[in-house]
């Protein structure tokens, strides 16, 4: 290897040094640091731009159409950086300070702004921040105008305010259930006598009403009772012309006391005869004007009964063929209100005490799920712990009662139940999940500021208890936060990070 020379290595840094002036000069471009230009075959560069750079790097042009890049620091011998003008660059905390507009981490500095903090501050429209529509963002504040807030059409607001609950927490007990029949809300519907089936009028899943007809029938009990009844009519209406007879001859001194006590004793036998008779009727279901009593109606043929429907549902269960031979003991339908319905589930004798404590502590919101329909949660409550323990499966049964308005749980489901028991032990602040937002590694909420104003604040939540939150820090109870609707808030605070910026 040949030995390079001390000369050489003192003058190469001067050769890379004035190597790029002379490029620039010969195709008759700026200086990279001086706002000097040279036109192409009219020489080089002044000789003060030469003096300037002599055995200092120069920085090339930029492509046509793009900024030029900063000379290296202090390329004037003024302690200072320059842009590509020359000009002393501007530090970027001194340009947020001057402009009035946070151009650093925008998510971390709002969140630490007291509300104090936020209403001082002022942008470069000279006016405060918050109610500047360009600029209002910056200091996490949303403004939502008081129509987003009202009930629309279908009775719900865009936005909606929450107040955080302080209370205890929540321990989710976790059992398998069936769902069955509300039996408070079942019918069974059987014949009040012996007789034959004539006529079905109703089917399996037909709603029915109250009182309604479900089928016809032919009864010998009924039709000799209303026959006894007819001759009990007639005997009861000549026994009160009798008596009536009487008493005019008695009053006429014509007839004995003793003719009228007689004809009046017969006649109240005539009476009691035939209400007895009625009474006999009515419990068959023949009501008081199926027969002929004088109230001008007339009954169906001799001995034929309707079997009514004893409430509002629907019938589930059906027994019922025309000439069949029915009797008391026999059930023809089922008629059951199915807008409501019982989820049967097992407790083991570990989870008994809580239960039992959560129960006597106030109403037990219970929800359940089944794999009918994925996702959906059915709301209820617990009504009913078991007074003894299955001996087959050593549980303890409890009763949940869920609306069932759109009829969807049908009795024979298997299901899962989730009970809500009340943790004495650990209380603390509240929200719904969806009042809680995320950015990056933040939590917040948005909290009122002023008239139409919301700001957003930080928050640290701790345990989730089925759709709320415990909130750690940054929202005390009673406060008032969006839930609904809170999301619209987010996407207009954070326009930042989706290419807004500061105003030109």
């Amino acid at each position: 290897m040949k030995r390079i020379s001390t000369v050489g290595l003192v003058l190469l840094p001067l050769a890379l040094g004035v190597l790029p002036f002379a490029m620039n000069a010969a195709a008759g471009s700026a200086c990279g640091n001086c706002p000097t230009e040279t036109k192409p075959g009219k020489g080089a560069a002044p000789a003060a731009c030469a003096e300037e750079h002599k055995g200092k790097p120069v920085a090339a042009d930029s492509a046509p159409g793009q900024a030029r890049p900063a000379a290296t620091a202090d390329a004037h011998g003024d302690g200072q950086t320059h842009d590509a003008d020359g000009k002393p660059e501007k530090p970027a905390d001194a340009c947020a300070a001057g402009d009035g507009h946070g151009h650093g981490d925008e998510a971390g500095s709002d969140l630490d702004m007291t509300p104090e903090q936020i209403r001082a501050a002022q942008c470069e429209h000279q006016m405060p921040m918050m109610q500047c529509a360009e600029c209002r963002y910056e200091v996490g504040v949303a403004k939502v105008d008081k129509s987003l807030l009202a009930p629309g059409p279908d009775g719900k607001a865009l936005v909606r305010t929450v107040t955080a609950e302080t209370g205890p927490a929540s321990v989710v007990l976790e059992l398998a259930g069936e769902v069955q029949l509300n039996e408070n809300a079942t019918a069974h519907v059987t014949p009040r006598t012996d007789g034959l089936l004539t006529e079905v009028k109703v089917d399996l899943g037909q709603s029915v009403k109250r009182d309604e007809v479900l089928a016809l029938m032919q009864s010998q009990e009924a039709g000799q009772l209303l026959i006894e009844h007819e001759k009990s009519q007639t005997e009861t209406r000549l026994a009160k012309r009798n008596y009536e007879r009487e008493k005019g001859l008695f009053d006429g001194k014509l007839a004995t006391e003793a003719e009228l006590t007689q004809a009046e004793l017969t006649y109240e036998q005539a009476k009691a005869n035939t209400h007895a008779l009625e009474e006999r009727l009515r419990l068959l279901g023949v009501g008081p004007c199926d027969h002929a009593n004088g109230c001008g109606g007339t009954h169906p043929p001799a001995g034929q009964l309707a079997i009514l429907s004893l409430r509002d549902g629907t019938v589930i269960e059906k027994h019922a063929v025309p000439g069949e031979a029915v009797s008391p003991d026999t059930d023809l339908f089922l008629v059951a209100d199915l807008s409501s319905v019982w989820v049967w589930a097992g407790v083991y004798p570990k989870d008994l005490a809580r239960v039992l404590q959560a129960r006597r502590q106030g109403p037990v919101p219970a929800e359940v799920t089944t794999d009918a329909f994925p996702g959906q949660v059915f709301k209820g409550h617990l009504d009913y712990v078991g007074a003894i323990m299955d001996e087959t499966t050593r549980q303890i049964k409890v009763r949940i009662s869920i609306e069932n308005a759109d009829e969807a749980l049908r009795p024979g489901l298997f299901c899962t139940v989730r009970l809500r028991l009340s943790d004495a032990e650990r209380t603390g602040v509240w929200l719904p999940k969806i009042a809680v937002l995320r950015d990056e590694n933040e939590q917040f909420v948005y909290k009122p500021l002023e008239g139409d104003f919301w700001f957003r604040r930080r928050v640290r939540t701790g345990i989730e208890d089925g759709d709320r939150i415990e909130i750690v820090e940054g929202v005390g109870g009673g406060e008032s936060v969006i839930a609904e609707g809170a999301f619209m808030l987010k996407s207009d605070t954070l326009r930042s990070k989706m290419g807004a910026g500061c105003a030109d």
